[in-house]
């Protein structure tokens, strides 16, 4: 499995190092800190533990990534309007972007689209929505009651 972390800061660079050193195929963007990083590898100061990845997959831009399997949103949400162009070119059909974002309007307001974001079946074609086996009606959890066939509203509309 493929891992691009788009914002190698103090998020992505946490979360994409710890992806590294477990062994995982972890797949860097980096902006200033490029030539640093080719150079000199990537240092994890944590609490949790500190750690030095010395041959780490850095690129100057995604056009150079390859494709990945799950892309790792972790920009300063100032930057979002730069998410279309930046993510285009990692994607494949099935791939999963996941924002781990800071800042201020974290949400997406863009025009990307993929023909399928997630795909649970196990889940979905037997469970509807809400938790511990109950109906909600303002919760999309796929652990509500059974299907059994009848309609259910969706939503608190």
């Amino acid at each position: 499995m493929k891992y691009g972390i788009i914002g190698t800061g103090a998020i992505g660079g946490y979360y994409g190092g710890k992806l590294a050193k477990s062994g995982q195929d972890v797949h860097f963007l980096f902006h200033s800190d490029y030539d640093y990083v080719k150079k000199n590898g990537l240092q994890i100061d944590s609490c949790d533990g500190s750690f030095h990845i010395d041959h780490v997959n850095a690129y100057h831009t995604t056009t150079e990534m390859p494709l990945c399997d799950v892309v790792l949103v972790c920009l300063k949400s100032t930057n979002n309007h730069l998410l279309p162009e930046m993510l285009r070119p990692l994607l494949h059909p099935h791939t999963l972007v996941v924002l781990i974002q800071n800042g201020i309007g974290v949400e997406y307001n863009g025009g990307l689209q993929w023909e399928s974001v997630l795909r649970l079946p196990q889940f979905q074609n037997d469970f509807g929505m809400g938790w511990y086996g109950n109906k909600t009606d303002d919760e999309n959890g796929s652990w509500g009651p059974k299907f059994d066939g009848s309609m259910l509203r969706y939503g608190s509309i």
